[in-house]
């Protein structure tokens, strides 16, 4: 067996020595560019994994991590709303349904555009009015009424897109 020895004396070459100095800085953490604004995010999303013991076995399971899932959704796009004016264009969801850890695989669906029509139009606002106090009792359970109908409706399609994608419609009640 031989050994090859690469050459580095091209780092001590007078033209390398700026990229020598960079270097050398970045490794110790500096770094003079000038800092620049980052563009907004094309993307708002949130996710949970359920590995090893944790795994849902059952609809019921799968459902109640649904409804917190679009709970999440709809407290960020609703901060992205108030932060940069702007609403989604699409809602997309992705399951991966084994636990082997070398499984890369999993199914992604575009859920249907209608359930966009009440996502992130200011629903943090929803128990505040204009003045920020409370509003009167009926009214506030009215819109917290329909702030969870919407979620549930959310989280219903995705569970019903994932039966249909895994089981054709037919899931078993134990997964």
């Amino acid at each position: 067996i031989t050994k090859q020895f690469v050459d580095f004396s091209f780092i001590y070459d007078i033209n390398f020595s700026f990229r020598r100095k960079w270097l050398h800085d970045l490794s110790h953490g500096i770094d003079h560019e000038v800092v620049t604004t980052r563009s907004l995010p094309k993307s708002v999303g949130c996710s949970k994994n359920f590995l090893g013991r944790a795994t849902l076995t059952s609809s019921e399971q799968i459902k109640r991590w649904l409804l917190c899932l679009a709970e999440e959704i709809f407290e960020r796009l609703d901060v992205d709303y108030h932060q940069h004016q702007r609403y989604p264009t699409r809602l997309i969801l992705y399951a991966r349904t084994t636990n082997d850890p070398g499984y890369i695989g999993g199914i992604s669906r575009t859920l249907p555009s209608n359930l966009l029509q009440f996502i992130g139009y200011g629903n943090r606002s929803i128990m505040n009015n204009d003045d920020g106090n409370c509003s009167n009792t009926s009214d506030l359970d009215n819109k917290l009424l329909k702030y969870t109908s919407q979620i549930e409706k959310l989280a219903n399609t995705a569970l019903v897109i994932i039966k249909e994608v895994l089981f054709k419609g037919e899931a078993p009640e134990i997964w």
